[in-house]
């Protein structure tokens, strides 16, 4: 998603945001103030939601049991890399962060050290991450 009042003759830097959950979904609408604040300062916004999320039926859900931390970080990488090839003219791919809190934090957290992946990240953000579940269960 992009500002209509970008400029259209310089490339401008992306977030990924990444929900939580991972049995969740990032909302339609775009009357969110993080998104907004992105939006009005020149960045383009991918918002993800990757195998496991809701709205998409009960087959998507179960695609993910038993491979998080696998297919959830292959669809946020590979969907990264689609938008940096499909709007190349607008995303300056040296200028890419994610976001993404709890579930999000901790594919957050896989991507920048993935060898798929991990060179596409200029600045990162896991917020209140899910990264050590022993840890968290003491």
């Amino acid at each position: 998603m992009r500002s209509s009042s970008l400029d259209k003759d310089q490339l401008h830097p992306m977030v990924v945001i990444l929900h939580g959950g991972p049995f969740s979904a990032s909302p339609k609408h775009m009357f969110l103030t993080l998104r907004n604040y992105l939006m009005l300062q020149g960045y383009c916004l991918l918002i993800v939601n990757y195998r496991g999320s809701v709205g998409y039926g009960l087959k998507s859900m179960d695609a993910l049991l038993g491979k998080i931390g696998d297919v959830d970080v292959e669809d946020c990488g590979n969907l990264t890399l689609k938008a940096l090839e499909d709007y190349k003219h607008i995303i300056d791919p040296k200028r890419v962060g994610v976001y993404g809190g709890s579930h999000g934090g901790f594919l957050t957290g896989w991507l920048t050290g993935h060898p798929s992946f991990k060179h596409l990240w200029a600045a990162a953000i896991l917020w209140n991450p899910v990264l050590n579940m022993s840890y968290m269960v003491s």
